[in-house]
Order: structure tokens, then C-alpha cells, then sequence
């Protein structure tokens, strides 16, 4: 078994909160890339099946919690007209 060595400067509790911040706000940041690369995703299929830019920019997105940062963040992509989206993919 290997040993680990761990050093640091300052308080514990200090050093902590500070790794948790930044964890909260990487987690968050990710959650928040992510999302936004689903939401463009689906704009461009829907330019590309050519329903137009009104429909692709119905597409909405929301990333929680909505004023901070979280190691629970969680992000949504839903459309503003459902209606349009799933007659398209029903092929009605």
C-alpha cells in the first residue's frame, strides 16, 4: 500500500471551504456549458430540418440553482412551443 503525504498552509477548516467554492463552481460551470451545448444543438437541427428560426429559438434553457453555484447543480432544455417540437418529431 502506498502512503500519501499531504501538506498545507493555514487553517483546516479554511482550506476546506475553499476547495468546496471551488468545486461548487466548477460542478456548475460544467452543468452551465453542457446545457448551452444542448440547447444550440437542437437550434441547429431545427434551422437544418427547416422549420425555421422562430422555432429554433424557442428553445430555452435553465440552469439551477439560478444564483449561485452547487455541487447539486442541474440544468433543463425545454421548448417555449412543444406543441411544433413533437408534431415534427411525430412527423405529423
Amino acid at each position: 500500500m502506498e502512503r500519501l503525504t499531504v501538506a498545507f498552509t493555514g487553517r483546516l477548516e479554511e482550506v476546506m471551504k475553499a476547495e468546496l467554492e471551488k468545486s461548487e463552481k466548477a460542478v456548475t460551470l460544467g452543468v452551465r456549458r453542457r446545457v448551452a451545448f444542448l440547447k444550440e444543438t437542437l437550434r441547429r437541427q431545427v434551422r437544418i430540418a427547416g422549420l425555421g428560426e422562430g422555432v429554433a429559438k424557442a428553445w430555452r434553457d435553465r440552469v439551477y440553482p439560478r444564483g449561485g453555484n452547487s455541487l447539486d447543480a442541474a440544468g433543463v432544455v425545454f421548448s417555449k412551443a412543444p406543441h411544433i417540437v413533437e408534431a415534427f418529431d411525430k412527423g405529423q
